[in-house]
């Protein structure tokens, strides 16, 4: 059988087509398949990188944060009363407010130590006090509970006032509170 010339360049040109077909389906495509996947791939691998990189010059920032806010700490840490325990706590506490009432003028009618608060790893020691004295002197001493070194805090604040007598009679009543640290033991 033979076959035509005008067949055989049908033929050729048909092979000729398929074999472009085939080609451009299972050479070119899968490399340009290939390619935009690789190009993902590195841009994703890209932004890692630069997040990575961002963590790592933020983390001399956090370093010096961390610093910063130990320093901190131990500022806020040399604030606390001194004592170890709250017995000892109670009795530093004491001796504080009576030597600022001494200073200010004001004298303490009773004084009675409260239950302490746990407040985290700290204890509040609280000290009821009654006051007497003038309006001046109850600032003065209000004034030195504010600026000492140690922190003390000052709640459920009232005042009874006298007016039977003349002068008027103030007599003030207060909780008085420091902070320790609980041991770890």
């Amino acid at each position: 059988m033979k076959i035509s010339k005008r067949d055989r360049r049908v033929l050729i040109i048909g092979g000729l087509g398929c074999a472009v077909l085939l080609l451009i389906i299972y050479g070119i495509l899968p490399f340009f398949e290939s390619r935009s996947e690789m190009e993902a791939k590195l841009e994703r691998e890209q932004r890692r990188l630069e997040q990575s990189l961002q963590i790592l010059q933020s983390e001399s920032y956090y370093r010096t944060q961390t610093i910063e806010l130990e320093e901190t700490l131990e500022r806020y840490r040399t604030q606390l009363l001194d004592a170890e325990d709250s017995t000892r706590a109670r009795v530093q506490l004491q001796a504080i407010v009576r030597e600022l009432a001494e200073e200010s003028g004001v004298t303490i009618s009773r004084s009675n130590p409260m239950q302490e608060q746990k407040v985290g790893e700290y204890a509040e020691i609280i000290l009821q006090v009654n006051l007497e004295g003038g309006v001046q002197e109850l600032t003065d001493f209000l004034y030195a509970i504010s600026t000492h070194p140690k922190f003390l805090k000052i709640g459920q604040f009232r005042i009874n006032v006298s007016r039977s007598r003349k002068p008027v009679r103030m007599q003030p009543q207060m909780r008085v509170s420091g902070f320790i640290r609980l041991s770890e033991a």
